[in-house]
Protein backbone atom coordinates (compact mmCIF):
# COMPACT_ATOMS: atom_id res chain seq x y z
CA UNK A 1 0.00 0.00 0.00
CA UNK A 2 1.29 3.24 -1.14
CA UNK A 3 1.15 6.44 1.61
CA UNK A 4 1.31 9.66 -0.05
CA UNK A 5 1.16 12.92 1.01
CA UNK A 6 0.73 16.31 -0.46
CA UNK A 7 3.39 18.04 1.19
CA UNK A 8 5.46 15.71 3.08
CA UNK A 9 7.37 16.88 6.05
CA UNK A 10 10.71 17.73 4.54
CA UNK A 11 14.30 15.89 6.13
CA UNK A 12 11.65 13.80 8.21
CA UNK A 13 11.67 10.09 7.88
CA UNK A 14 7.97 9.09 6.00
CA UNK A 15 6.98 6.04 5.41
CA UNK A 16 6.29 5.97 1.98
CA UNK A 17 4.98 3.01 1.60
CA UNK A 18 3.41 -0.68 3.68
CA UNK A 19 3.59 -4.22 2.76
CA UNK A 20 3.55 -6.99 4.78
CA UNK A 21 6.82 -7.77 4.59
CA UNK A 22 8.64 -4.38 4.81
CA UNK A 23 8.46 -0.56 4.68
CA UNK A 24 9.64 1.89 2.32
CA UNK A 25 11.32 5.28 3.88
CA UNK A 26 13.63 7.52 2.26
CA UNK A 27 13.68 5.06 -1.03
CA UNK A 28 15.25 2.83 1.73
CA UNK A 29 13.40 -0.70 2.19
CA UNK A 30 13.48 -1.45 5.54
CA UNK A 31 12.51 -5.74 6.22
CA UNK A 32 13.12 -6.16 9.37
CA UNK A 33 11.16 -4.70 12.23
CA UNK A 34 12.02 -1.31 13.24
CA UNK A 35 11.04 2.02 15.77
CA UNK A 36 10.87 4.90 13.78
CA UNK A 37 11.01 8.79 14.71
CA UNK A 38 11.18 11.86 12.78
CA UNK A 39 15.23 12.03 12.51
CA UNK A 40 16.24 8.70 13.59
CA UNK A 41 15.70 4.88 12.47
CA UNK A 42 16.63 1.89 14.68
CA UNK A 43 16.45 -1.56 12.63
CA UNK A 44 16.75 -4.09 13.14
CA UNK A 45 14.28 -4.05 16.44
CA UNK A 46 14.68 -7.02 18.11
CA UNK A 47 11.27 -8.49 19.68
CA UNK A 48 9.61 -10.62 21.12
CA UNK A 49 6.17 -11.80 19.83
CA UNK A 50 3.67 -8.96 20.77
CA UNK A 51 2.29 -11.29 23.60
CA UNK A 52 5.93 -11.68 24.52
CA UNK A 53 6.92 -8.25 24.87
CA UNK A 54 9.25 -7.22 27.87
CA UNK A 55 10.76 -3.42 28.95
CA UNK A 56 13.94 -4.97 27.83
CA UNK A 57 12.60 -4.73 24.37
CA UNK A 58 11.27 -1.39 24.81
CA UNK A 59 14.75 0.29 25.86
CA UNK A 60 15.28 1.76 22.25
CA UNK A 61 12.70 3.86 23.00
CA UNK A 62 14.51 5.99 26.06
CA UNK A 63 16.77 7.32 23.62
CA UNK A 64 13.39 9.29 21.70
CA UNK A 65 11.68 11.98 23.27
CA UNK A 66 8.06 11.12 22.10
CA UNK A 67 4.61 12.69 23.73
CA UNK A 68 3.43 9.42 21.76
CA UNK A 69 4.75 5.64 20.97
CA UNK A 70 2.34 3.34 18.08
CA UNK A 71 2.67 0.01 18.25
CA UNK A 72 2.68 -2.01 15.29
CA UNK A 73 1.65 -5.20 15.75
CA UNK A 74 2.09 -6.82 12.24
CA UNK A 75 -0.68 -7.65 9.83
CA UNK A 76 -3.15 -8.16 12.92
CA UNK A 77 -3.87 -5.82 16.16
CA UNK A 78 -3.23 -7.82 19.10
CA UNK A 79 -2.21 -6.20 22.56
CA UNK A 80 1.27 -6.71 24.73
CA UNK A 81 1.17 -7.71 27.86
CA UNK A 82 -0.47 -5.01 30.53
CA UNK A 83 2.91 -3.69 31.79
CA UNK A 84 4.05 -2.55 28.43
CA UNK A 85 1.00 -0.27 28.51
CA UNK A 86 2.13 0.71 32.33
CA UNK A 87 5.67 1.34 31.16
CA UNK A 88 4.67 4.34 29.03
CA UNK A 89 2.04 4.98 31.32
CA UNK A 90 4.31 5.23 34.36
CA UNK A 91 6.81 7.62 31.48
CA UNK A 92 3.93 10.28 30.81
CA UNK A 93 3.96 9.15 27.07
CA UNK A 94 0.43 8.28 25.33
CA UNK A 95 0.92 4.48 24.09
CA UNK A 96 -1.63 3.11 20.96
CA UNK A 97 -1.51 -0.35 19.48
CA UNK A 98 -2.71 -1.05 15.85
CA UNK A 99 -2.13 -3.22 13.30
CA UNK A 100 1.00 -2.37 11.23
CA UNK A 101 -0.57 -0.51 8.23
CA UNK A 102 -2.67 1.55 10.54
CA UNK A 103 0.59 2.69 12.61
CA UNK A 104 2.36 3.65 9.52
CA UNK A 105 -0.43 5.89 8.33
CA UNK A 106 -1.24 7.35 11.85
CA UNK A 107 2.59 8.14 12.71
CA UNK A 108 3.04 9.91 8.96
CA UNK A 109 -0.74 12.34 10.36
CA UNK A 110 0.94 12.62 13.29
CA UNK A 111 4.64 13.64 11.98
CA UNK A 112 2.74 16.02 9.32
CA UNK A 113 1.35 17.66 12.92
CA UNK A 114 4.80 18.42 13.89
CA UNK A 115 4.06 15.91 16.80
CA UNK A 116 6.70 13.82 19.06
CA UNK A 117 5.82 10.99 17.61
CA UNK A 118 7.72 7.07 17.65
CA UNK A 119 6.29 4.04 15.43
CA UNK A 120 7.25 0.64 16.83
CA UNK A 121 6.45 -1.49 13.75
CA UNK A 122 6.75 -5.41 13.86
CA UNK A 123 7.00 -6.89 10.12
CA UNK A 124 5.95 -9.72 9.58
Amino acid sequence: MEITQEHPTEGHNVIQSYERDHVMIHGERYQDSLIVSAERIISPWTQHEIAKLNQADLASTDEFVAELVILGTGAHLQFPPPPIMAYFQQKGIGFECMDTGAACRTYNLLLAEDRKVIALLRLA
